[in-house]
């Protein structure tokens, strides 16, 4: 570490002392974008209470610090040398059996629950009762999220530690062999995409325009409640059928043919002989047989509960907010449904008293100003105490030198292609077939993307990343944690990347 306390003045927030000498990590996977103030405080009331719910139902104690910079989110860990909490092992082994008779039959009821609830929404005191108790139910899913999350990540990576201890030169890109092929909602939605593709191509000849409105809503009903993005405000599917309708059109059939990968049994034999020829005796052999088991019974609810959680059940909070919205607007406090996401969460419990319309539409303005900004502003990666390895550069001189970048390694193979800047969903129009998409993050919502592009560089990784698993499903060679992947790739640059070394060359 060095003194180096980077901290500009034009952040204009408060950073105590004992915050100053901490390192400040832009969260840019969750967060590539600025959020609105709406989401900000929803995001305190279910995402970071329902972490807390898991974190003391583990006994473990939360040791980061939060801050949102200009709609960015920034994590610090206050105690560094506090050790790793180990979970009872049981724990995991029996979360597949919690998962399919606990946890996923209590969440389908509450979201049958949550949706009957918002067409009880007719005003705006309904609305805010409706919203609460939503809220609450929320809440509790993200506890289930947390439950799943926590010892998902730390089995893998004891199952990884355990693997390296026999093969230092094991790589977390080989691990994802073990467990591909594996059944999950996100393999689920790409096969009735396709269907629906087909019943596309088919109406489309036969000019029934109509028809496709109806199977898409469909479609939507089952899979459509799912956010472009990480913010209540971001499109949902089933509140816009003109995205699942781009998609139909922009893809052709092919893609979605060759777009899962076959995986035989002889694949999945090859890849645990590779790793048991490294362990010779029966204990550790026992051991590593039975680690594999547990985490193959569980690999598939890294997508199983995103689906569910992170956006079937949040998308529930967003469109009752978008119906509160509406009467918003027919009151004329605000000019659109959306522009409920940029008041915070106490302007819009006192929407019943006494209100000034005049200081609610400047709000809305002022708001939505500020983050279209910041949208089009890269944030630091680090604030506070830089790491010893972290050095400013300016960015364009940077990127005119270097020939070269370093990520990790997530999914094999070597690919040449022109690369697109996607920042966000909005940005996919630009991808033609064969594109490297360059990105901060991806979620579930861009899983049809995958199969336009034939490679993909992230800056965000992780472990478990949506990023890693689809991409490895999909055999697209991939690069995590390219760090300003966005500002020093250009859109159209030649590039070539190496999903095996994790390097990533200009070609012009």
């Amino acid at each position: 570490m060095t003194n180096n306390i980077f901290l500009p003045e034009s952040l204009r927030i408060f950073f105590s002392e004992e915050e100053k000498i901490l390192t400040w990590v832009w969260e840019n996977g969750h967060n590539p974008m600025p959020i609105t103030p709406l989401s900000q405080d929803i995001q305190k009331l279910t995402t970071e209470m329902g972490a807390n719910k898991a974190n003391e139902y583990f006994g473990r104690t939360n040791k980061s610090l939060k801050k949102i910079i200009n709609g960015y989110t920034y994590y610090a860990t206050k105690n560094k040398n506090t050790s790793k909490t180990n979970l009872n092992v049981s724990y995991s082994e029996n979360l597949a059996q919690k998962w399919e008779h606990d946890f996923l039959p209590g969440i389908l009821k509450d979201l049958e629950n949550m949706k009957s609830k918002l067409n009880q929404i007719q005003d705006i005191e309904s609305g805010l009762k409706i919203i609460n108790e939503l809220i609450t139910i929320n809440q509790h899913h993200w506890d289930i999220h947390m439950q799943i999350v926590i010892p998902l990540h730390e089995y893998t990576d004891d199952f990884f530690q355990f693997i390296k201890s026999f093969n230092p030169n094991y790589k977390l890109s080989n691990l994802y062999d073990l467990f591909r092929g594996i059944n999950n909602k996100t393999v689920e939605l790409d096969e009735n995409l396709y269907e629906l593709k087909k019943k596309y191509d088919l109406l489309t000849n036969t000019n029934s325009e109509e028809q496709i409105i109806v199977e898409i809503e469909k479609f939507n009903e089952k899979y459509g409640y799912r956010a472009v993005g990480f913010d209540l405000a971001d499109d949902i599917w089933k509140d816009n059928k003109n995205i699942v309708l781009n998609i139909l059109k922009s893809l052709p059939l092919s893609v979605f043919e060759n777009k899962i990968s076959e995986f035989s049994n002889t694949s999945e034999d090859k890849f645990l002989n590779d790793v048991l020829n490294f362990i010779s005796d029966e204990t550790n052999e026992n051991k590593f047989h039975n680690m594999y088991l547990t985490l193959h019974s569980i690999w598939n609810l890294k997508e199983d509960h995103s689906f569910y959680i992170d956006q079937y059940s949040s998308s529930l909070i967003s469109l009752a907010f978008r119906k509160l919205g509406q009467i918003l607007v027919e009151k004329k406090y605000i000019q659109y449904n959306t522009d409920i996401f940029y008041l915070n969460f106490e302007t819009v419990k006192s929407l019943n008293s006494d209100i000034i319309i005049d200081d609610i539409l400047k709000s809305v303005k002022e708001n939505k100003t500020s983050i279209e900004y910041h949208k089009n502003t890269t944030p630091p990666k680090y604030l506070g105490l830089l790491p010893s390895t972290h050095v400013e550069e300016n960015t364009n001189e940077f990127s005119e030198r270097l020939k070269q970048l370093k990520g990790t390694s997530a999914s094999s193979g070597k690919i040449t292609g022109v690369a697109k800047i996607i920042k966000s969903f909005e940005d996919s129009y630009k991808l033609e077939q064969g594109d490297i998409m360059i990105c901060i993050s991806t979620n579930p919502s861009w899983t049809p993307l995958f199969g336009i592009v034939s490679g993909i560089i992230c800056e965000n990784g992780g472990t478990l990343s949506h990023t890693a698993i689809v991409a490895r499903e999909y055999e697209i060679p991939t690069v995590l944690d390219v760090n300003n992947a966005t500002n020093i790739i250009k859109d159209n640059d030649l590039i070539e990347i190496n999903g095996d070394t994790g390097v990533i060359n200009f070609i012009n």
